[in-house]
């Protein structure tokens, strides 16, 4: 009796073991991917969510999208479903082979696979204004935001680089500070600028159960694009130090902020410190303060310099 007591258990841990290990990999009939951890890979799983993100992308955004990390394809596979003009950029050299076999039948004018990293060649998400989208590793996600913010001028009259727009699926928290409204515990920097220069669409929430492996967090898709109505003729420069000093101490009253060495030419603390007055923001917090009060004081500062 006792040896099949332990036999039942022996083949009880060993399934676990098996079911466990199996976990670890997502097996896709051809191939089978093992996420990696290091490089913040989690792979949507749930085609329906994919297809309904893709079918989100305005129909007359087909000439030229670029995939950040397509990973497993499951994106990929619906845009050219709809007869889209692709370039994807994936780091992972195993993904990327994937890829390169699974789609070699479409041709080099419908779907170009790049294997690096989208940060070392970020000139592909502005040449010929193309449509962004992509389920962003949370470890690049802030580094593209700002990437694609500091590449959009405050007025659409500058030359300058550009893309048509984006549906980027992103951590909640993050879209939570890009879209967060003055007043908020979440509001700041990113969400000052973010807000004078896009206009935007948080579009559905994205449970972890649809990934592989799953996040600990939910994630939201949103779509956003430069926003038609940027005329601000200011020195962004002068914003971004004006941002940053504010925020140095968020909790703080701006009148404690004040810190002339953050801009250069003439000004003082003094100066600094009769600005902030002339705009009724002495005692408020950084938080408080509404992306266009951000803009008018920038440029009171813009002409003391």
């Amino acid at each position: 009796m006792k040896c099949y007591l332990y036999l039942f258990l022996f083949v009880l841990i060993m399934g676990r073991h098996k079911s466990k290990s199996v976990r670890k990999t997502i097996d896709l009939g051809d191939i089978v991917i093992k996420p990696r951890r290091s490089m913040g890979q989690n792979f949507l799983m749930d085609k329906r969510i994919g297809r309904e993100i893709v079918a989100s992308i305005p129909y007359n955004m087909n000439n030229n999208i670029v995939e950040i990390g397509p990973g497993s394809g499951i994106l990929t596979q619906f845009l050219l479903e709809r007869n889209n003009k692709i370039t994807v950029v994936e780091l992972d050299r195993e993904l990327f082979i994937n890829l390169s076999n699974g789609y070699k039948k479409y041709t080099s004018d419908r779907l170009i696979i790049i294997n690096d990293d989208i940060l070392r060649i970020p000139e592909i998400l502005f040449y010929e204004e193309p449509f962004i989208i992509s389920n962003l590793p949370y470890n690049i996600s802030t580094a593209i935001i700002t990437l694609l913010l500091d590449n959009t001028p405050m007025n659409k009259m500058i030359d300058s680089r550009s893309f048509k727009g984006c549906i980027l699926m992103l951590q909640k928290e993050m879209v939570d500070r890009l879209v967060s409204t003055h007043n908020s515990r979440t509001y700041g920097k990113i969400s000052v600028q973010f807000q004078l220069k896009m206009e935007y669409e948080p579009l559905f929430d994205v449970q972890p159960e649809s990934f592989f492996p799953s996040p600990k967090v939910r994630s939201t898709v949103i779509k956003f694009k430069p926003s038609d109505e940027r005329d601000h003729d200011i020195d962004e420069l002068v914003l971004r130090k004006l941002l940053n000093m504010c925020f140095s101490g968020r909790r703080k009253k701006l009148k404690n902020t004040v810190n002339s060495s953050y801009f250069s030419g003439d000004m003082t603390d003094e100066m600094l410190f009769d600005i902030f007055k002339d705009h009724n923001i002495l005692d408020k917090r950084a938080e408080n303060i509404t992306p266009l009060d951000y803009l008018a004081i920038s440029r009171s500062i813009e002409r003391c310099l």
